[in-house]
């Protein structure tokens, strides 16, 4: 264990994962003894430049990181507590979760009940709403970057990794940026019905990957892949992608406001998809 010497003094703890070129870190505040979350990020790595461009296309994600998520104070949005940098690295500090991811909780447990995933998703609204009030989208929500701060049944719900975010409603978007798979995305990022990125609205897509965490939450599995073949992309799966149409779940097994607010995510044409604030208000005292 060591102390990093930058803005305040951290004592190493342990890893917690690498993400790229960076680790996160479990560090103490000295000082304080409160743990946090560190992202140290090689310097060298914001500099240098591939050939696909990935120095800058990095540079750019840690910036959006910096700018925006330090803007946004909110009990489901995971605090951003400071920059600095040491001779080798920038670090980005925020606050340390003591639950892991949703991810993480599935791969262990399986599938929440209704009431489990519905307590968590009201929070993931919330947390959104507060974000689109401020005109800022986050652009990759996530199973696996939705942290939780306690036990899965009394967790609080804390929205990470800013890194794709963007602000401003239809917002100026880099091509070189771009990096949506299908699997994640709404149709409005692909094929026939592809719209100009800057036509698209970041709101609507940020409920359609709502829709995928809250599926996810209720069954462990994706809404449009071949439960059998997770990994092949098939044009079945394509066809159903491009027209919200996902895999049917038992109307016996949830709620019909439940099964409603969900197929209102995956409306294949953003202009009719739900709004967040209306997600809450369906859900409100349920």
């Amino acid at each position: 264990m060591y102390k990093v010497v930058g803005a305040a003094g951290y004592t190493e703890k342990g890893v917690l994962r690498q993400k790229g070129p960076s680790i996160i870190k479990l560090m103490e505040k000295t000082e304080t003894k409160i743990l946090v979350a560190a992202m140290f990020i090689p310097r060298d790595a914001l500099t240098s430049h591939d050939k696909h461009g990935q120095g800058n296309r990095l540079f750019r994600a840690i910036e959006r990181e910096i700018i925006l998520h330090r803007s946004l104070v909110h009990r489901n949005i995971i605090r951003f507590r400071e920059v600095f940098t040491t001779d080798t690295h920038l670090v980005i500090v925020q606050s340390y979760p003591s639950g892991g991811n949703i991810e993480e909780k599935l791969q262990l447990t399986g599938p929440f009940d209704e009431f489990t995933a519905r307590k968590l998703f009201r929070q993931l609204v919330e947390g959104v709403e507060y974000c689109h009030k401020r005109r800022v989208y986050h652009r990759r929500l996530r199973t696996s970057n939705i942290l939780l701060h306690g036990s899965v049944f009394e967790a609080k719900v804390k929205l990470s990794d800013f890194s794709h975010a963007r602000s401003g409603y239809r917002c100026s978007i880099n091509e070189e940026d771009e990096q949506f798979d299908p699997v994640h995305s709404p149709p409005e990022l692909f094929g026939t019905s592809k719209v100009e990125p800057h036509e698209r609205d970041d709101g609507a897509l940020d409920v359609w990957a709502m829709g995928l965490v809250l599926y996810r939450m209720l069954t462990a599995s994706h809404p449009f892949l071949d439960p059998g073949n997770p990994s092949c992309i098939s044009k079945s799966v394509m066809e159903r992608l491009s027209t919200g149409q996902i895999l049917p779940l038992d109307e016996n097994s949830f709620t019909p406001s439940c099964l409603d607010i969900i197929t209102k995510m995956f409306q294949p044409d953003p202009n009719y998809r739900i709004e967040v604030w209306l997600c809450q208000t369906q859900l409100a005292g349920q």
